[in-house]
């Protein structure tokens, strides 16, 4: 059974989360909880739950130090934190963690819980696919290129025995290190599962490792999205970066055509030893970032870019009239704010993929801030598809992948709150025309008293009224009044001044003139047609 601690300083938040919520009906084990994340931290440690369920916002060790120490011991556990609109800065910090999801306060049980099922999912999946690795005969290899490339050795000596040991082909004097990443690794139809993303990595793997032929070199799978391949030659440096070329361009050809998948691969600098590898690994991942700016399904060659230091230019600042835009349902105006900061975001030569994915989670933020403020306040799914939307964007690869994403939540909020209120609107007319029907006779009826009946102001409804009818307030109560008298001329004995009275003119002849510019008559004309 899946174990679920819940950490939250404030009393009344915590009991209600541990009590109102039928943990064990819902088939989890509620292990403990804490006040603060010191006093989680020691408990995880006693009682070591598959799911934390966290503040962010904490005394003494808040929930992103929690997590840190947490993930420090282990990753075998998934981390959910609980954040509000105003902490965008622990949000922030949180990207750079390995965190599940987030979940907005007020917290909605029924979220929180299909947050906890999930988490339990791909917790279960990710169990099952560590044993199954674990399992397999080439797990020695893998662990070995593993440590190799993330520079855990330290002699020569100790890597020629492994090599020697795992009977590995890489006694040769130049190598290169490749990075294969699967574009769009998480939401491609054909990858939903985890099962069949590690069987597809393995069917890769075995093609990489076809096209090497003999040559010396060695495929890791190392998780995630990404293969690595370790090619060597005992040839010329240059050959050796013409050949890696030419096999990276016939890997990704035949993926394309086989799979009808998108990959992007990252070649890094030559080195001259094992023990360099490490180096020649990072320029190749570091190669691979550069899709998000260049583009996806391409061969990104580190000698060919510059590689920068961490952006040191300042992010371009977010339009602070967004919000009001999604609050009133601009959604063309909401639209031109979001694509002007992504083409700023793209003209500024190199921004990092973390960048891009924090400055698309702010955006989330601000439109969903939006649509609260706009009316939109249906709380628990609201709640819900800010977690997924901002998931979708930690996913996202590429400015465009994570742009398109704030752009259908903007579509999706601002077609909410419109709708919305259009319906409000057409009821408000409904209920004001139904007051003018029932009161027409009243000679002083007028737009202040319909506007009273109907609890908003004149002006308010003038103006509504005008955008559903097509047709001033005014006319349209005279509208009323000569379809009702037309209606007495024809069916009674009636006076026309009787007819005046009974349809609110107290003025027979200011009623006659009214009469025939409606309808081209005079009320005596009218009763002998």
């Amino acid at each position: 059974m899946i174990r679920v601690m819940i950490v939250d300083d404030d009393v009344i938040i915590r009991k209600g989360l541990s009590k109102n919520i039928g943990w064990s009906e819902a088939g989890f084990e509620l292990a403990g909880t804490a006040a603060d994340g010191e006093e989680a931290y020691r408990l995880f440690q006693e009682i070591q739950p598959d799911v934390v369920i966290s503040d962010i916002k904490m005394p003494f060790l808040d929930g992103l130090g929690l997590a840190r120490k947490i993930f420090s011991q282990t990753n075998d556990v998934k981390i959910i934190l609980l954040t509000g609109y105003d902490e965008f800065d622990y949000a922030k910090q949180a990207l750079e963690l390995k965190i599940f999801e987030y979940i907005l306060k007020p917290v909605d049980r029924e979220c929180l819980l299909a947050s906890v099922r999930r988490a339990a999912q791909e917790l279960q999946q990710e169990r099952e696919a560590r044993r199954r690795v674990k399992e397999s005969l080439p797990l020695l290899r893998q662990h070995f290129l593993n440590r190799l490339i993330h520079d855990q050795y330290h002699t020569e000596e100790e890597i020629r025995e492994e090599v020697a040991f795992l009977e590995l082909n890489l006694n040769v004097s130049c190598y290169i290190a490749v990075v294969l990443k699967i574009d769009d690794f998480t939401v491609d139809s054909a990858l939903k599962n985890m099962t069949e993303q590690e069987v597809l990595k393995l069917n890769l793997a075995d093609l990489c490792n076809h096209f090497l032929n003999g040559q010396a070199g060695a495929v890791l799978n190392p998780g995630g999205d990404e293969l690595v391949l370790l090619i060597g030659s005992d040839g010329e440096v240059g050959l050796l970066t013409e050949y890696v070329l030419e096999l990276a361009e016939s890997i990704k050809e035949t993926i394309n055509q086989q799979y009808g998948l998108s990959v992007t691969m990252g070649i890094g600098k030559p080195v001259s030893s094992l023990i360099q590898i490490g180096g020649s690994y990072r320029a190749a991942k570091t190669a691979t970032e550069f899709r998000h700016l260049f583009g996806k399904n391409q061969i990104l060659n580190s000698a060919d870019i510059g590689i920068p230091v961490e952006e040191t230019l300042e992010l371009p600042e977010i339009d602070t009239s967004l919000g009001i835009k999604i609050k009133t349902g601009l959604t063309d105006e909401a639209l031109e704010i979001v694509s002007k900061l992504e083409t700023d975001l793209l003209s500024r030569g190199f921004v990092s993929l973390m960048s891009a994915r924090l400055i698309g989670i702010q955006l989330a933020m601000i439109v969903f801030q939006g649509a609260e403020l706009g009316g939109e306040t249906d709380g628990p799914a609201v709640n819900l598809q800010f977690s997924e939307r901002c998931r979708q964007i930690q996913e996202g690869e590429t400015v465009a992948d994570i742009f398109a994403v704030v752009r259908k939540i903007i579509i999706e909020i601002t077609e909410t709150i419109n709708r919305k209120r259009q319906s409000s609107a057409s009821g408000l007319i409904a209920e004001a025309i139904h007051y003018m029907e029932t009161h027409y006779s009243d000679e002083g009826l007028s737009l202040s008293e319909v506007a009273q009946a109907v609890h908003v102001s004149p002006v308010y409804l003038s103006i509504v009224f005008k955008k559903e009818r097509n047709i001033n307030f005014s006319d349209y109560l005279n509208e009323i009044r000569m379809n009702r008298a037309m209606e007495m001329l024809r069916n009674s004995d009636l006076k026309a001044y009787e007819v005046a009275e009974r349809v609110g003119f107290s003025n027979p002849q200011y009623f006659s003139v009214c009469f025939k510019k409606f309808t081209g008559y005079s009320p005596s004309e009218f009763r002998k047609r």
